[in-house]
């Protein structure tokens, strides 16, 4: 039918050219001088002039764990990597694999007109990331090698702030990551004691480093820093009763009347405790404040003018009249005894 269709035809005796990338039927019709005629045709000609291309990987690419492609020309011939054709080895539907290697390939596709095309790709390997919560699995992530991983929360623990163990950057291997838990609630206990200073001191730097450490979330940081007001408050109340006991400390052990100032900062300073303080303070310096009230209260004591006084001078204007009316007495009795003499005389 096509032949029959074609009217005109052009007489041609050289080379001719058709363009490439189409099909096509051409048709010849050779007559010789006594007019013999026949027709030929090529029954369809392919001229493929487009370098053949694949599905799923393109020049340059990085790509992890295994990695499939796929032919798009129906006229491929030949599909290597790394020099080695693997054309024979498709996964299905002319599917091929490149198995991660955390390495650098080559991949050659060849068509049948001889066109080729060239890919580098480099296919890193996958790893699993899993995190950990004491032992229990609290999330697992699958990362490209040298790849950073975002960390999932910590699960609460009661009483506790928590951090992964590890720097989640650069993963290079399957990896697990456990949570590591402070406890924090029970640092500052109910029952302070004096000794507990040096602890508390230490705890607190502890949880000051914790605040710097961008590993706790910000809910955690809270609790650290609620934490450390905690601390801060019981090392106060130790403060406080240090400063009494020092006072105290200060007091002679034998007291005069020239203590009395120094005794009486030491009560208003005890006295200026709240009742868990006083409790703090010590047993012993307690006592030593007692007896310091106690010897200057006795000092202070009105004297009793029924009591003979020893070895105490503010009585002395009575012993002289005292003294006086006795010489007195013994005058007059002389005088009297001397007129009876006479009389008698």
């Amino acid at each position: 039918d096509e032949l029959e269709a074609i009217a005109n035809w052009t007489e041609y005796n050289g080379t001719f050219k058709i363009n490439p990338d189409n099909q096509y039927v051409i048709y010849a019709k050779v007559a010789d001088n006594s007019g013999n005629t026949v027709y030929l045709n090529s029954a369809g000609i392919v001229l493929d002039a487009t370098a053949p291309s694949v599905y799923g990987i393109e020049d340059g690419g990085v790509y992890y764990g295994d990695k499939i492609f796929k032919a798009m020309d129906d006229n491929f011939l030949k599909i290597e990597v790394d020099g080695v054709d693997i054309t024979d080895t498709t996964e299905g539907d002319d599917e091929f694999k490149i198995v991660a290697d955390n390495a650098e390939h080559t991949v050659t596709v060849t068509d049948k007109a001889g066109n080729v095309t060239e890919y580098k790709i480099t296919v890193y390997k996958n790893y699993t990331v899993t995190f950990k919560a004491d032992g229990e699995v609290a999330a697992t992530v699958t990362v490209g090698h040298g790849e950073n991983v975002a960390s999932p929360n910590i699960p609460k623990k009661n009483g506790y702030v928590g951090k992964w163990d590890r720097n989640n950057e650069n993963i290079t291997s399957d990896t697990v990551i456990n949570a590591v838990y402070t406890e924090i609630d029970n640092i500052v206990h109910d029952e302070l004691k004096t000794d507990d200073k040096t602890q508390l001191e230490d705890a607190k730097k502890q949880l000051e480093d914790m605040l710097d450490d961008d590993g706790y979330t910000e809910d955690d940081k809270k609790d650290i820093q609620e934490a450390i007001d905690g601390i801060d408050d019981a090392l106060k109340v130790i403060e406080n009763v240090e400063e009494v006991e020092e006072l105290i400390g200060k007091l002679p052990e034998n007291i005069t009347k020239n203590d009395e100032d120094a005794i009486k900062a030491a009560g208003d300073a005890y006295n200026a405790l709240s009742d868990y303080e006083k409790s703090l303070v010590d047993v012993e310096a307690k006592k030593a404040l007692d007896d310091a009230k106690a010897a200057l209260a006795e000092l202070n004591k009105p004297a009793n003018p029924n009591s003979p006084q020893t070895g105490d001078n503010s009585n002395m204007f009575l012993n002289i009249a005292l003294l006086f009316i006795s010489g007195g007495a013994i005058i007059t009795l002389t005088i009297v005894d001397r007129k009876k003499k006479a009389a008698k005389h």
